[in-house]
């Protein structure tokens, strides 16, 4: 009973310790990005730093790039709800020596070298059209519908009691040949496994 316990609280701890380190790697992005500190980020601006930093939580295989020291890309696909606040978070930085890209596609258009690509909620039906374009691409599929990950996006923004969190499907993931930090899978509100 004991070491149920003890095991028990040592899982909560480091579910805590994840979810701080998480939670403050985001926040310098809302420092540099809010017009004042006293404002606090809007919904997208949230998003769109999540989107950022999901891109240190995942691993790519080497044949998602064209060369080396090619840009990890950030594809948007439908209308841009980022405005300026994307872009801002975006400039000067790099993760894992590569610098990161943004990059606008039609709906009709397939997003070629995109590593992480953001589905707006305006493509309403066409969304399960874009993901099977893309499925088992090595393509972190990123959308904030409802249902994003029960169609087969891989991360799915929800709002819960106002504050943005997200699902992992681990199985699309997985099928992409995406490796997930076990970080980032500690903070996420659900983690979906099966298919």
């Amino acid at each position: 009973m004991f070491r149920a316990s003890a095991s028990l609280d040592q899982s909560r701890t480091r579910r805590c310790l994840a979810y701080s380190l998480l939670w403050m790697v985001f926040a310098c992005f809302f420092v540099k990005s809010s017009a004042s500190a006293a404002e606090a980020p809007k919904e997208h601006e949230v998003k769109a730093a999540f989107l950022v930093n999901f891109a240190k939580f995942v691993e790519w295989p080497s044949d998602a790039f064209a060369e080396d020291k090619s840009a990890v890309v950030i594809g948007i696909i439908g209308d841009d709800p980022f405005g300026d606040s994307l872009p801002r978070m975006v400039k000067g930085q790099t993760t894992k020596q590569r610098d990161i890209e943004i990059r606008r596609f039609d709906a009709g258009e397939d997003p070629q070298g995109c590593q992480v690509l953001f589905l707006s909620r305006s493509l309403g039906p066409k969304t399960t059209e874009v993901l099977a374009r893309v499925q088992g691409r090595p393509v972190l599929t990123v959308g904030e519908t409802e249902d994003f990950v029960r169609q087969g996006g891989v991360i799915g923004f929800a709002i819960v009691d106002q504050s943005v969190r997200f699902d992992i499907h681990l199985k699309v993931a997985q099928d992409a040949r995406l490796k997930i930090s076990s970080k980032l899978l500690a903070v996420a509100r659900s983690v979906i496994k099966a298919p």
